[in-house]
């Protein structure tokens, strides 16, 4: 131990733990990134199915989207982003990415049925038709 008196060893104390405080202060608040700084798209994508499987859709669909950012040209992250948007029941932002997904991968028959279903789901059955063809 020190051979401080034990008032100076108090102050000492009391120093450094303030000293500890004011630097935690100083710290920057993060804000939430659910992609924990992950930069592989693919495994992006694996999570937040992982994520769409327990429920957590606000999860899923950021996961999907952080996909999507580095690789934008991602079907299956697009098709799920769609399905995400679906059960959030974000009809607009669902039929988007479902339309993306067609366009990335036309012979693709899952986003298709799935546009076709939103489609007729939101009365648009004319719309709908081809799509479930």
């Amino acid at each position: 131990m020190l051979s401080l008196p034990r008032s100076r060893q108090t102050l000492s104390w009391a120093l450094t733990l303030l000293f500890v405080a004011w630097c935690c202060q100083l710290a920057p608040a993060q804000t939430e990134d659910p992609t924990d700084g992950e930069t592989d798209p693919v495994r992006l994508f694996e999570r937040g199915q992982n994520a769409h499987a327990k429920g957590d859709l606000q999860r899923a669909l950021a996961l999907y989207e952080g996909a999507l950012k580095l690789r934008p040209e991602f079907p299956e992250a697009e098709y799920q982003r769609g399905m995400a948007l679906t059960a959030l029941d974000r009809s607009p932002e669902a039929e988007q990415a479902f339309t993306h997904a067609i366009d990335l991968k036309k012979d693709w028959l899952l986003p298709n049925s799935a546009l076709g279903a939103l489609l007729a789901r939101a009365g648009r059955d004319k719309e709908a038709e081809p799509f479930l063809r």
